[in-house]
């Protein structure tokens, strides 16, 4: 499903991780048709929001868990 809410992909990531407790690239993508997740959460960090990034190894490759800091 993509978005379909009228907010910025800024906005959409922030309501994910409101309601959830972390996103990856690959659901940004097909939730969401984010392709550039890392840059919409570098765009959250410079507004003030405080989001660890978690490195985690899949059985295929690497990937990234963004999360809002409690």
């Amino acid at each position: 499903m993509k978005n379909i809410n009228k907010g910025t992909q800024a906005d959409t990531i922030m309501t994910h991780l409101l309601r959830k407790e972390f996103i990856t690239d690959v659901e940004a993508s097909g939730l969401y048709g984010i392709g550039q997740l890392a840059y919409v959460i570098h765009t959250l960090r410079k507004k003030g929001y405080e989001i660890l990034s978690n490195r985690k190894t899949g059985v295929r490759a690497s990937y990234v868990q963004y999360s809002l800091v409690s």
